[in-house]
């Protein structure tokens, strides 16, 4: 039986080592790629991957007419992964997915009734929009797609992520963020308060 000569098998050694180290490097490139930045009220700017569903909510209307009360709210949905960063603009996308409820109802609208009405609210086949009840009696309309671009930042202030555990829906008043030096906890009332409001555009 014929041996590999040393000088040969080094070089394949070798060869498999540099193999490695470039799969390494891509697979950091594509975490930094997906790192998103947040920045907090101390200065703090926490950098990482977001897993879940950032959850940003508009003031509450309140309605009287005909001595009827309505309540109303709007709910801009992002997937942790499609943000680029959190700071004094807003929450910055890179991707170009949307996904808006708007919940009305004569009472005080509970955020996980509505949340979870309208993400169980799926729009039929080839339809962006649906609709869904929630427990306290009003219901929640949903739109839902992609846009031909990069959406715009969002200015409504971040709530929490929502999630279901158990087969319970839950809304936490915090982000979950992967970073370099392990998982963390961002308390959205840390988040730094945005500097535009709602609607107005973003510079560029």
């Amino acid at each position: 039986m014929k041996t590999i000569p040393m000088n040969i098998r080094s070089r394949n050694e070798w060869l498999n080592v540099r193999a490695l180290g470039v799969v390494l490097i891509i697979l950091c490139m594509e975490v930094g790629l997906r790192a998103a930045t947040i920045k907090k009220k101390n200065g703090e700017v926490v950098e990482g991957k977001i897993n879940g569903l950032v959850v940003q909510k508009s003031e509450v209307k309140k309605v009287t007419e005909n001595g009827t009360t309505k309540y109303t709210v709007n709910y801009d949905l992002t997937n942790g992964a499609d943000i680029k960063s959190i700071g004094e603009e807003g929450v910055v996308r890179k991707g170009n997915g949307f996904l808006f409820l708007t919940a009305s109802q004569e009472t005080p609208i509970d955020d996980v009734d509505a949340l979870e009405a309208g993400l169980e609210a799926t729009p039929q086949k080839g339809l962006l929009f649906g609709w869904g009840a929630m427990k306290g009696g009003g219901g929640v309309s949903r739109v839902g797609g992609r846009m031909e671009m990069a959406r715009d930042s969002s200015a409504y202030p971040v709530i929490g992520e929502f999630r279901t555990e158990g087969g319970r829906p839950q809304l936490l008043p915090f982000l979950v963020v992967k970073t370099a030096k392990g998982e963390v906890q961002v308390p959205v009332a840390e988040i730094i308060d945005f500097h535009r409001k709602a609607g107005e555009p973003r510079e560029r």
